[in-house]
């Protein structure tokens, strides 16, 4: 008998850790897409500024500056990363 309850606390433990494991990977998963989430929606703001630049529109300079906190000070054709 002791046995048999020594089996099941051994499964228990394994069936335990996988479901660990299977969380871990879900984070994973979860906080690598955001992380590209992030990185597109950083892609597209700053090429509205990069827009709002060459054709002079200060208002929306300003707005995205305001709103997102834009580095004004960043230079080239493509906008930073923030990994």
């Amino acid at each position: 008998m002791e046995e048999a309850a020594l089996a099941v606390q051994i499964k228990r433990a394994e069936k335990a850790k996988e479901m660990a494991k299977q969380q871990e990977e879900r984070l994973k998963r979860a906080a690598a897409a955001e992380a590209a989430q992030r990185k597109e929606g950083l892609r597209i703001i700053y090429a509205d500024f990069a827009n709002a630049m060459r054709q002079g529109d200060f208002e929306k300079i300003y707005t995205l500056v305001d709103r997102f906190g834009l580095d004004i000070n960043w230079e080239g054709s493509r906008a930073p990363t923030n990994s």
